[in-house]
């Protein structure tokens, strides 16, 4: 499978930091099948820091690795999936029992119910 990952720089290898952004799935490094996504992802992330230049660094993983990890799957942005990135975004998510999480992001359209549950109808 091969996967893609936007930034203002190149990433020969990947690393996990630990930076205590709130971000949907938790600190971790992101990784998409959609290309388009990761080139877009590219575009924001140097508009934001304005340095660097637009990066899109791909990985090859082999299907067959699936097999030996944990992995929370959402098909869609479900409650569940609510509960989870609402938790990650105000930091309260407490266990890495999880080597990947696969889902959809938060992006326009989802923002606005996420930040409704973020003001007290949820976790």
């Amino acid at each position: 499978m091969r996967l893609y990952h936007g930034s203002n720089v190149s990433v020969p290898h990947p690393r996990i930091l630990s930076d205590r952004r709130a971000m949907d799935f938790g600190s971790g490094f992101y990784l998409t099948s959609d290309r388009s996504q990761a080139i877009k992802w590219t575009q924001i992330k140097t508009r934001r820091t304005g340095i660097g230049k637009t990066m899109v660094s791909v990985f090859q993983m082999d299907d067959k690795s699936f097999n030996k990890l944990s992995i929370l799957f959402f098909l869609e942005p479900d409650k569940g999936w609510l509960a989870y990135v609402s938790a990650n975004r105000r930091d309260k998510y407490r266990t890495d029992d999880f080597d990947i999480v696969i889902g959809p992001v938060a992006n326009d359209r989802t923002m606005p119910t996420i930040n409704l549950y973020l003001r007290g109808y949820g976790y």
